[in-house]
């Protein structure tokens, strides 16, 4: 029997991590669906309001005419987040529907408890009307404490999006020249700056090292877009071992990891969990560089499939590319290794059969 399924989340654009996974949770689902985007930040404040005020319209809806079986959705970390997602869990305390939440980031144990008492106790007693519950890795769980031990938490790990047959790695490892990518959301607190530096001093001690980066421009709480956006090009500004793509569709983006020794991403982002992109780069046989920060040392084991690195330490980032830079057949090494690890556990496939499995349905 076909059931109904109510889908609230956000499908690309934009293009994130979260987006992308979204998007690929409703395609995975063949039944009956109804979408409900919580993509509100739109060019003018009148626009995002509309969207915001849509929302609720489209959430009653669904509850009394749609009339689901069951409602997934990706959990919020923010305060209009929190109201939206409230709102849902109220619209369908007294319906019959399974709920289903699939959270994505990191930060939501420590926004639970940035909340008033008052709020706390209501957002505990919203959420527990939740009847699953999904995260990204084991030991992801703990984001969802506050709920207590019975709580079930299913791990539905991330995953790489199918390779175009026409992306081939095609990387050279005694070539004089280690190329490293960057390829996220170029944000202060994903640690780019502190990339930017590390190369420069390596460039500057007689390594011959190229960097290309990719990604659009957005702000955090360090640094807004346009911030960023000025204070990135004063950086690479004459740097000709520096090559900024800007946003790269799905075949550029495993073009590019195909052809580069070495995925960075030095984050300390704020809700960063699972990130999408180290998965791909691993899918295409690049070494990665990430920080030891919240669940990343859980998917990048230092020295084994990549280097773990401090955050805001361009010396320790320099520091672990020059061992790669001295010990090629250890990259190498490591390249075969992430290939084979992401194909077995990170196929898209994989995820889709999961997340069927999690709401449900066949």
């Amino acid at each position: 029997m076909r059931m109904k399924i109510l889908m609230v989340g956000t499908k690309p654009p934009p293009f994130h991590g979260q987006s992308i996974a979204f998007g690929s949770a409703v395609e995975a689902i063949v039944d009956e669906k109804m979408l409900v985007s919580t993509s509100f930040r739109k060019k003018s404040t009148i626009e995002s309001f509309s969207v915001f005020i849509l929302y609720f319209f489209k959430t009653i809806w669904a509850r009394f005419f749609f009339r689901p079986q069951v409602v997934y959705f990706l959990c919020s970390r923010s305060y209009i987040g929190l109201v939206r997602d409230l709102w849902l869990l109220l619209l369908f305390y007294r319906s019959p529907a399974i709920i289903c939440n699939h959270l994505h980031g990191s930060s939501l144990k420590q926004f639970y408890y940035s909340l008033p008492w008052l709020v706390r106790n209501i957002v505990a007693r919203m959420y527990k009307r939740v009847d699953r519950h999904a995260v990204l890795i084991d030991g992801m769980q703990e984001q969802l404490s506050f709920l207590g031990s019975q709580t079930e938490i299913k791990v539905i790990p991330n995953y790489f999006p199918n390779v175009p047959s026409s992306c081939k790695i095609n990387r050279d490892y005694n070539s004089s020249v280690i190329s490293l990518i960057y390829l996220s959301s170029i944000v202060k607190t994903k640690g780019i700056f502190d990339v930017v530096s590390a190369v420069e001093k390596l460039i500057e001690t007689g390594y011959k090292v190229k960097l290309t980066i990719a990604g659009g421009f957005v702000g955090d709480a360090e640094m807004s877009a346009a911030s960023v956006e000025k204070s990135f090009f004063d950086a690479i500004n004459s740097r000709g071992y520096v090559e900024y793509v800007g946003i790269v569709n799905e075949e550029k983006k495993y073009q590019l990891l195909g052809q580069n020794h070495i995925f960075i991403l030095p984050t300390y982002y704020i809700s960063e969990a699972v990130p999408l992109s180290i998965i791909e780069a691993m899918r295409m046989g690049c070494c990665i560089i990430t920080t030891n920060y919240k669940y990343l040392p859980l998917m990048v084991k230092n020295r084994v499939n990549g280097m773990l690195v401090c955050i805001k330490s361009p010396t320790d980032i320099g520091r672990k590319i020059e061992i790669l830079i001295k010990d090629r057949k250890f990259l190498e090494i490591i390249s075969k290794k992430n290939i084979k690890e992401a194909t077995k556990k990170y196929s898209e496939h994989c995820y889709q059969n999961a997340i069927r499995k999690f709401v449900g349905v066949n």
